[in-house]
């Protein structure tokens, strides 16, 4: 494993500042640097992991045309919810779910009336996120049924050398609801 050049400027100066060192830089150089390190922590850690998956998913399946003539991405709540400056998700908040029910039926009817196909809906978690969505189409009826895949920031955070297989399962099962649509 290597570590990025940027990374080693970081450390450093961390352990030159523990050891109260008098390392001085010229002032070019210091600004040159600085600048550095923050478009590098704005490259590297602005890629939101969870995209990140999809858009190469999408590029395997074939490319932005062909994957959205056939899917339609979206999410029971796409509002985010912050608590205590954590991220959290709609089911983590007690109470919310049950709150939330009436309009996620409502925005969901109106997206599947613009012409989605019905017959299966393809969760993106195979935990919380699964049954969630599994449960909420038993109470609406949404869908013939309703297909776990892994999260995809599971994937990127925990697997990640295994993208490629990852990618490919995703990819093979969405081919499959195509075909099983062309019978």
């Amino acid at each position: 494993m290597s570590i990025d050049p940027i990374i080693w400027f970081f450390l450093f100066g961390i352990v030159a500042g523990i050891l109260r060192s008098e390392l001085r830089m010229p002032s070019q150089i210091y600004d040159f640097v600085s600048m550095l390190l923050l478009l590098t922590i704005g490259l590297k850690g602005g890629i939101e992991l969870s995209s990140d998956f999809v858009y190469r998913m999408i590029s395997a399946f074939g490319g932005t045309e062909n994957f959205y003539r056939r899917f339609y991405i979206t999410a029971l709540s796409p509002v985010g919810y912050v608590r205590d400056g954590k991220n959290l998700n709609y089911y983590d908040i007690k109470g919310m779910p049950e709150q939330l029910d009436a309009w996620m039926a409502e925005t969901m009817a109106v997206q599947i009336a613009a012409g989605c196909d019905r017959r299966v809906a393809f969760s993106m978690g195979q935990g919380t996120n699964f049954k969630q969505l599994q449960a909420f189409n038993e109470r609406h009826g949404f869908f013939e049924r309703v297909e776990p895949l892994p999260h995809p920031r599971w994937v990127m955070q925990y697997r990640r050398k295994r993208l490629d297989e990852f990618i490919g399962l995703y990819v093979e099962t969405l081919q499959g609801a195509v075909k099983d649509g062309d019978r």
